[in-house]
């Protein structure tokens, strides 16, 4: 168990006002999502951060909309051919065959992590299989002991036969 505390991290750490992830929604997809002012999502697996479902850790993170500092209302971005993002001050001073090669507008959500929930994950995960180690072995102890039980069984039946003939022959008698 000290060797499990040793390695695990400090997942409070995780907890800041850094945006960890960006989520883009083209508006043509907006009349499907509503979350309103906030997108919760809970995560077990995070790649972005290096946390796997392993280390039994739930991550909550929160999506908020992108304010545009100038309107005070959401930002407009758009992406060129290389996933950069592009303002709307920037797309509208951009060249006519420049804007062919971006996509957009979207309205970006920007993800914190709001919370972190340690969980026993590892130390149940670790319990389970020794727990199935177990039943494995029980299993393989029982399997033995049947086929162990079944060749007493079959060599008492053939001794059985055996005398049961020995007493025929003895008899003179013989089924028919």
């Amino acid at each position: 168990m000290a060797a499990v505390l040793e390695k695990m991290r400090d997942y409070q750490a995780l907890v800041t006002d850094e945006v960890v992830e960006t989520k883009y929604i083209p508006h043509s997809q907006l009349k499907y999502i509503d979350h309103a002012d906030e997108w919760p999502i809970s995560a077990i697996s995070y790649p972005l951060l290096g946390i796997e479902e392993h280390e039994g850790v739930i991550l909550m993170l929160v999506g908020v909309v992108r304010k545009d500092l100038g309107s005070g209302g959401f930002a407009e971005v758009w992406q060129d051919d290389m996933g950069r993002e592009i303002s709307s001050r920037e797309y509208e001073r951009l060249p006519d065959q420049a804007r062919r090669r971006v996509t957009g507008p979207y309205k970006c959500w920007d993800f914190r992590v709001r919370e972190v929930v340690v969980t026993d994950g590892p130390q149940a995960r670790a319990e389970l299989m020794e727990s199935y180690e177990q039943a494995k072995r029980r299993a393989r102890t029982e399997e033995k002991e049947r086929q162990t039980s079944e060749v007493s069984l079959a060599d008492a039946i053939s001794k059985l036969a055996d005398r049961l003939n020995t007493v025929e022959e003895t008899t003179g008698r013989a089924k028919k």
